[in-house]
């Protein structure tokens, strides 16, 4: 577990040196620029003109730009038509006619018609414990690691609570005394729901919630194979953390799986209405990417 954590650690300041190589300029973001916030996703709308070190997010394609704050740290994006070089803006000033008069922005109008998401794809490493399958195996170790894999999808929305769909992946192994192999996997999806507890420029701080079922959840050896219902239940704390590379996902996660046997191919009488309930604690990294609709 700590191996791959640190492969991915490794990877992660690799990666993050190559982005810093790329230097900002100044520039002018012209009045009524829409802003995208990263560390959330939210627009806002620039009444004034602003000044600005700004750097590409795709350099060869020009089609977005990275804002920096006053302390140099990447806050927002904006789209090219609100950008403008200095030397362009002084030549623009003159031809402003002062004889126009212009009306005053509407403050009716100011409606954000896009819905903004993002979507996550989380690694998630924990622990089971073995002795919960006695029934079927006899484990050699009294536990396993676990690999989970998440793809999360979740609507940015104006209240503090977001609200989307998580489907995993998880699939772990272990050897029971006559050292045969048992392998566990499930499938699961449901509901999620995500509060922002505390917000920073770089940095977002928030609890999850969810609760989902299995359509796939099964256990299998030389011996015997077991198909599972389950109902899971999780809680969490995540913090996403933006950089020049996009915005990166930490947590740990709390799982309780119940699940009931509906079917194995051991004889043993009242296998079928044995209930099991397993619980986990887990590491999470992952990647968020935000789009709009």
């Amino acid at each position: 577990m700590n191996k791959i954590f640190f492969i991915l650690f490794a990877c992660f300041l690799t990666l993050e040196a190559k982005a810093q190589s790329q230097e900002p300029y100044s520039a002018y973001i012209k009045p009524g620029a829409v802003l995208t916030r990263l560390s959330d996703n939210k627009n806002f709308v620039s009444d004034v003109g602003l000044f600005a070190k700004i750097k590409e997010t795709h350099p060869t394609k020009r089609d977005l730009f990275y804002v920096y704050n006053k302390k140099g740290e990447l806050t927002y994006t904006v789209q090219p038509q609100y950008i403008s070089e200095i030397s362009e803006d002084i030549r623009v000033y003159p031809k402003v006619n002062a004889e126009v008069i212009y009306p005053p922005r509407s403050t009716l109008k100011n409606v954000d018609e896009t819905f903004n998401f993002n979507t996550q794809l989380n690694i998630h490493i924990s622990s089971l414990d073995t002795e919960a399958f006695n029934s079927f195996y006899q484990p050699e170790d009294s536990s396993a690691n676990l690999t989970r894999f998440e793809l999360r999808s979740v609507y940015q929305s104006l209240l503090p609570v977001n609200f989307g769909i998580t489907t995993s992946f998880q699939y772990g192994t272990w050897f029971d005394t006559n050292s045969n192999k048992v392998k566990m996997k499930n499938f699961s999806v449901g509901p999620i729901l995500e509060y922002s507890f505390y917000q920073k420029e770089n940095l977002n701080l928030k609890a999850i919630l969810s609760g989902e079922f299995s359509p796939l959840y099964q256990t299998s050896s030389i011996a015997s194979k077991e198909d599972y219902s389950s109902l899971i239940f999780q809680i969490g704390v995540e913090a996403n953390y933006l950089t020049t590379l996009g915005i990166f996902n930490f947590g740990v996660n709390y799982r309780k799986q119940d699940l009931n046997i509906n079917s194995s191919t051991l004889s043993s009488s009242g296998v079928a209405d044995e209930d099991i309930s397993l619980s986990n604690l887990g590491l999470t990294v992952g990647y968020i990417l935000n789009w709009t609709l």
